[in-house]
């Protein structure tokens, strides 16, 4: 383990890479009304920049990790950063709306090698201090729906749409810099070259465990209704609603707040209450915030009301989901992290697919998206409460 200090120094840089690669989603998507006009492309495209992007995020992880192990997380992760640059700047040089999204979808490898960082961090640190740190981090990267929006806005309506990309190249170069500075050089494990048949054995160790699957499925599925929110937001508010850029922004900054409130709960109840108590405590704020926005889907503050008290739910039992599931495995933490991130975005890629299909069926009204909502929120809730009741829980 290292000192508390190079440790949050890693964490600080490496969040601002995580922060990055989410922020050059969430700033482009209220300019994606000003890009799909420029290349003079259907109001469909605008849900597909962001499939494209997560897509591109889940395919990489389980060859990562491998390579992590064999390399040093170090080297990969900052192979990872300099890979996402170089996306970040071809989308620059676009000049048709598919050459803009096949840049998308390799920017959205760069989500790829985040885990690789995650994977460092529980390495070098307790079980308390690791829930701490990567629930912080957590709800550090989901400062960028608040942020992004406003900054994606006002880039576009100040400059232009690329100077979206522009600002996020500047944020990537400055993550880059500190990761090379403060990121442990932790030295690999394995010296020869990798070993197929152990890796793949290890893969299946990892994939057989119904602690890690269950947890991890829960993790994708309920993310899944805010990373929804943040594709259709746009579509639902400005197209089908017909509000302004204010209240897209507004309503952005009200529900993924309560991710911000429920990163300064853990720090505080974090090693003085069970991991089993935060979890079920989160799970039924969950379930009354989602079911109560799809109640009143009719009254947009209410709803949005209600979604707050989704994400701070949410926010409440991820880091310790995540953390029990990892360390259920058995396996080295930088494969059983690959097969998390594997799996995470496939839930999510799933999951968009399943509100653009229905939210285009239905118009892209407020209250289609609120009912999808619903049943993955209850099969959310029935299956954290088994991961509660199942999962023995270290606490040390």
């Amino acid at each position: 383990m290292i000192n508390k200090t190079s440790l949050r120094k890693f964490a600080f840089f490496f969040v601002l890479y995580e922060l990055t690669t989410y922020l050059s989603n969430d700033m482009i998507m209220p300019a994606m009304l000003q890009v799909v006009n420029e290349f003079n492309a259907p109001i469909s495209k605008m849900i597909l920049a962001l499939t494209y992007f997560v897509i591109g995020g889940s395919l990489l992880q389980m060859f990562l990790g491998p390579l992590a192990e064999r390399y040093g997380k170090k080297l990969v992760l900052l192979s990872g950063n300099v890979f996402f640059l170089i996306t970040t700047l071809a989308i620059l040089f676009s000049t048709t709306i598919d050459y803009f999204l096949l840049s998308r979808f390799f920017q959205g490898m760069g989500i790829c090698f985040i885990f690789i960082g995650y994977a460092a961090i529980h390495e070098s640190s307790d079980a308390v201090e690791a829930v701490k740190i990567t629930s912080l981090l957590a709800n550090i990267a989901i400062f960028a729906p608040l942020a992004g929006p406003v900054l994606g806005s006002a880039l576009a309506k100040i400059f232009h749409w690329q100077a979206v990309f522009i600002f996020t190249l500047l944020l990537g170069l400055t993550a880059l810099f500190g990761l090379c500075l403060y990121m442990p050089n932790q030295v690999a494990e394995v010296k020869s070259a990798v070993n197929l048949k152990k890796t793949i054995s290890s893969y299946k160790n990892i994939l057989r465990s119904r602690v890690f699957m269950l947890g991890i499925f829960i993790a994708g599925i309920t993310i899944v209704p805010l990373t929804g929110w943040i594709g259709l937001s746009p579509v639902i508010l400005m197209q089908t609603m017909h509000q302004s850029y204010a209240v897209y922004i507004g309503f952005q900054i009200i529900i993924f707040s309560g991710f911000i409130i429920s990163s300064f709960m853990i720090q505080k109840i974090a090693g003085r209450i069970s991991f089993k108590k935060i979890i079920r405590c989160g799970n039924i704020l969950a379930l009354i915030g989602i079911v109560g926005a799809a109640i009143f889907c009719a009254n947009p503050n209410v709803f949005i009301a209600f979604m707050f008290v989704y994400a701070l739910g949410y926010g409440l039992f991820n880091g310790s989901v995540i953390r029990i599931a990892l360390m259920s495995t058995g396996e080295s933490s930088g494969l059983s992290s690959a097969c998390m991130s594997l799996l995470y975005c496939i839930y999510i890629s799933l999951g968009l697919e399943i509100y653009n299909v229905l939210g285009s069926h239905f118009q892209f009204t407020l209250s289609s998206y609120a009912y999808i909502n619903v049943l993955l929120g209850v099969i959310a809730f029935i299956c954290l409460l088994r991961f509660a009741k199942c999962t023995e829980v270290s606490e040390t």
